[in-house]
């Protein structure tokens, strides 16, 4: 019932936003409850958008011929 209520509110951001979040977190020093102030989201809503953003990046970078790495 959680995760339903997080996917419900996690509408209010975009897919440009949960990249945003995701790719802020991945680059970023700061521990994400001090990053999740920065795009006035709840800590656990923020902590369901990024994993929804790595998601992404994962499905993308699967499918992307150019994003493979060659181990000899």
């Amino acid at each position: 019932m959680e995760m339903e209520k997080n996917n419900l509110k996690c509408h209010m951001f975009s897919a440009r936003d949960k990249i945003a979040m995701t790719i802020k977190f991945l680059f970023s020093k700061a521990e994400m409850k001090d990053l999740h102030v920065q795009f006035g989201a709840a800590a656990s809503l923020y902590y369901y958008c990024i994993q929804l953003g790595q998601n992404a990046i994962v499905k993308v970078l699967i499918n992307n011929p150019k994003a493979k790495v060659f181990w000899n």
